[in-house]
């Protein structure tokens, strides 16, 4: 059981030494992760972010034999991220194994907060997957922070769900990126779960309308109607590749890295890579991804909705983003944009989304200054201010957590991510 956790006024700030953990790399796509934590660590917090272990089947994966042997921590963003290192593997198909792996690594881990002090650290746990270092670490204070709605996400497992409900019940401060992923999670725990939805760089991304055009985007004939970020399952490319075809005119550009696909998926790609007027630019560094969207002249939010996908409680970092670039939008139906639909044009079958792409062209609907006044207050400043109130309000314990069981190992099956 948990020791009683009494408030102390004698200690470091509840939220001044975090531990984070989340499946995407640093330097990939920037989302609500590297936003959040790199703006407290400019707020003074230390802040140390990992992507767990290495598990035995990366042997033959060449980011691993790249990997050091020995593990290290780099420093970007004010945050220092912790390398897994290469020998210390995570072995499931040994529970026995496997626990020892993650003893070891969470030994490590906790060696990286050397002035944690009394106070302790606070785990700040993105994905269900790093429930087993949370018994592990026995953090001071633990955060579980649900950034999707992982149920309905197509790695799902029944352990994902064991390892979601334990950290419901023992996280000190739960929070959801949207009100439906906090409404479904408060029904499962019984207890309450706080929203933080995503914002937007606001400055950098109105700044971006007064720079250069990207080259690889200027080289392709205008209109522009991009689509950015992650092109996996949520993606609605056979939508893009029939209003491609619909409009061989207009250009549509696809900006970001290729996923997870199904096989519709699959097959709407290879039709969209057939067309002339269908562009991949790849995936670009967060440092460019403004550049890119403040000249688009249409920013699609294309996605599948359905009930048995994630996307009925998605909380789209890019609809901030195409708002706070001053950009017309066009998006499929989903509860984020409810707030936002004076400034958004919502879209079902093709030919309302044929409509609404040719009436944003032509200048019709809002204009620049209604969608930026629209966003304004949804910086990325506002949501960690916000943020820190919660975590400073979290009480310090007398001592470190303690912990009842073996921690348990994920089935080789139940691995969601990789790196």
């Amino acid at each position: 059981m948990y020791r009683q956790r009494t408030a102390r006024t004698d200690e470091s700030p509840a939220d001044n030494h975090i531990l984070a953990m989340a499946p995407n790399a640093w330097d990939g796509p920037w989302m609500n992760r590297q936003q959040l934590l790199s703006r407290l660590a400019a707020n003074g917090a230390f802040v140390v972010y990992s992507t767990g272990q290495w598990y035995s089947w990366h042997r033959h994966d060449p980011a691993w034999r790249a990997a050091p042997a020995f593990g290290g921590v780099e420093h970007a963003d004010g945050v220092r991220i912790a390398r897994a290192p290469r020998w210390l593997l995570r072995i499931p198909r040994s529970s026995r194994l496997d626990r020892l792996a993650i003893r070891l690594e969470a030994r490590r881990l906790r060696r990286l907060l050397p002035n944690a002090g009394r106070a302790g650290f606070t785990l700040y746990v993105f994905h269900p997957m790093f429930q087993p270092y949370a018994e592990a670490l026995q953090p001071a204070r633990l955060v579980y922070h649900a950034y999707d709605l992982f149920a309905l996400t197509p790695e799902w497992t029944a352990e994902l769900a064991r390892q979601e409900q334990w950290l419901l019940e023992h996280a000190d401060l739960r929070i959801a990126s949207s009100g439906i992923t906090a409404a479904r999670l408060e029904q499962r725990a019984g207890r309450s779960v706080q929203t933080l939805p995503n914002a937007a760089d606001i400055h950098r991304f109105d700044r971006a309308r007064h720079e250069p055009v990207p080259p690889d985007l200027a080289a392709i004939p205008r209109p522009w109607i991009g689509y950015v970020g992650n092109i996996n399952i949520k993606v609605d490319l056979a939508l893009i590749a029939e209003l491609a075809e619909r409009r061989p005119q207009w250009q549509f550009v696809l900006i970001g890295q290729v996923g997870v696909l199904d096989n519709a998926g699959c097959e709407a790609l290879a039709r969209c890579r057939s067309m002339s007027n269908v562009h991949e630019l790849d995936g670009k560094a967060y440092t460019e991804v403004p550049g890119y969207v403040a000249h688009l002249d249409v920013g699609l939010m294309a996605y599948r909705i359905r009930d048995n996908l994630w996307t009925t409680a998605l909380e789209p970092l890019k609809l901030y983003e195409y708002l706070a670039a001053g950009r017309a939008v066009v998006s499929a139906g989903m509860a984020a944009i409810e707030r936002f639909r004076d400034v958004v044009s919502v879209a079902g079958s093709a030919e309302e989304w044929e409509h609404a792409i040719a009436a944003a062209l032509n200048g019709d609907g809002t204009d620049f200054e209604r969608r930026y006044a629209a966003v304004a207050e949804h910086d990325w400043s506002a949501r960690v201010a916000t943020l820190q109130q919660w975590l400073t309000g979290l009480s310090v314990p007398d001592g470190p957590r303690s912990h009842q069981g073996a921690v348990e190992a994920l089935p080789e099956s139940g691995l969601p991510f990789h790196r």
